[in-house]
């Protein structure tokens, strides 16, 4: 199955723009069967009644609203130098499952803004080759200081690679069926006055393993260890 977004899914839907060049590349036909999400949750099945040279006209023969995931995830990420970095990053947390993602700038933190809309079709690219109905939620930077008072409902975690503190492997401190909020820092890791603020907080420190891994790699490895955990 391949799945298309269409924001407004009617009775009827008139499909232009970049969904209808997609259909395009997939040498759709009329009478072809195709399937659409909303990115809010939407499944719905179509069939082609019209091709023309810059519109399709479908019929929606079935649609339906998934379950919302019972458990989620949110990734604070680090801003990196290189966008094409933290492109890789939130395309992957995607896949991964990630439910929202939300950029911090820290002490070592060198660009502090981001293009969102264009991360927003990254995510939304991710989500329909995944085949997710829900599409994560990407918000604009926000500072360590107000980061760490987010999200206190879910277990939070910060991975550090410093050894002045105790922590605790992130595959024994995640358990299933629990929200998750990580924590990872940006290139050359956070300060220990941040991983001291973090964990005054509430903030559980984590290891993710003897070996130094870059930001982008940490946040790819604590979504698959989320991820295995609760078998999504």
């Amino acid at each position: 199955m391949n799945l298309f977004f269409v924001e407004n899914i009617t009775n009827t839907i008139k499909i232009e723009g970049d969904t209808f060049n997609h259909l395009k590349a997939h040498h759709v036909n009329i009478n072809d069967h195709i399937f659409f999400t909303d990115g809010n949750g939407t499944l719905a099945e179509a069939v082609i009644l019209d091709f023309y040279k810059q519109y399709i006209i479908a019929n929606i023969i079935e649609s339906k609203l998934m379950n919302k995931p019972l458990i989620n995830s949110t990734l604070f990420a680090p801003l990196l130098k290189q966008s094409e970095r933290f492109d890789w990053m939130v395309e992957k947390a995607v896949e991964l499952g990630v439910n929202q993602i939300i950029p911090i700038i820290t002490e070592r933190t060198i660009k502090s803004s981001i293009k969102l809309p264009r991360l927003q079709n990254i995510i939304k690219a991710a989500c329909l080759q995944s085949l997710k109905c829900y599409f994560p939620i990407i918000y604009n930077p926000i500072y360590f200081d107000d980061a760490i008072k987010s999200n206190v409902n879910s277990k939070r975690v910060i991975a550090y690679c410093g050894d002045e503190i105790i922590k605790t492997n992130l595959y024994d401190c995640i358990n299933e069926n629990e929200d998750v909020s990580i924590f990872i820092g940006p290139e050359g890791d956070f300060t220990f006055e941040e991983i001291k603020k973090a964990t005054s907080a509430g903030i559980i420190p984590v290891s993710l393993g003897n070996q130094r891994l870059r930001s982008e790699t940490a946040a790819i490895v604590s979504l698959t260890i989320f991820a295995l955990k609760n078998k999504l």
